[in-house]
């Protein structure tokens, strides 16, 4: 195999290949990422970089990355890990309100894996603030409609380095649709962007 470098941090995502019994070396970390269909088969890993220690990133996650580069492939991917009480439900429940906006048309994380508390997805550099205010309306638009009650929807969203939006948070936050139209989304806009007031209301209606 090709000459491989490898940089592990204390309490890294690297831990995860530990804990799973697959060797801190190419071919286990190669076996890993396989596992998880982050990489194929015939691709070969070159690098690979723990960046971040697991930290809590939300109310109900702690959060890590990694980068890797293979002959035809670099890429940096997060990792989630659920910690409420029924971790195992709460992923379920994620899945499911993924699934609910990703077939309303709101673009949501990729997901390579997902089992035992645990996302692997891409990472999204940029905030909302990246993102053109006319696609926040869109969202924002979409899950009132879908009747969700949600709160500060817009830390939900990350965007890729092109200003492309991503829905990255299905917890608590996004709580469950209902039959009835809400107009959280569209109130939290109007009291956080009072500027595009007349915008806002357009949009609306």
């Amino acid at each position: 195999m090709t000459v491989f470098r490898i940089e592990i941090i204390d309490n890294g995502a690297s831990t995860e290949a530990t804990k799973e019994k697959y060797p801190l070396d190419q071919n286990g970390i190669t076996k890993w990422l396989r596992s998880k269909n982050i990489i194929s088969d015939n691709e070969m890993l070159k690098i690979y970089r723990d960046l971040t220690p697991w930290t809590r990133t939300g109310g109900e996650t702690y959060g890590t990355s990694f980068e890797f580069t293979t002959n035809k492939q670099k890429k940096q991917i997060f990792v989630k890990a659920l910690v409420t009480l029924s971790p195992v439900r709460s992923l379920l429940d994620w899945s499911r309100r993924r699934e609910i906006l990703k077939r309303n048309g709101i673009a949501v994380s990729f997901w390579y894996h997902y089992a035992d508390a645990t996302i692997f997805e891409d990472f999204y550099p940029n905030s909302a603030s990246e993102v053109s205010f006319e696609k926040i309306l869109n969202i924002g638009n979409k899950l009132d409609k879908l009747g969700f009650t949600t709160l500060k929807f817009t830390d939900d969203i990350r965007a890729d380095k092109n200003g492309n939006p991503f829905f990255i948070d299905f917890g608590f936050d996004l709580g469950e649709p209902s039959n009835k139209i809400k107009t959280s989304a569209k109130n939290y806009l109007l009291k956080n962007h009072t500027e595009k007031q007349n915008e806002i209301n357009k949009y609306y209606y």
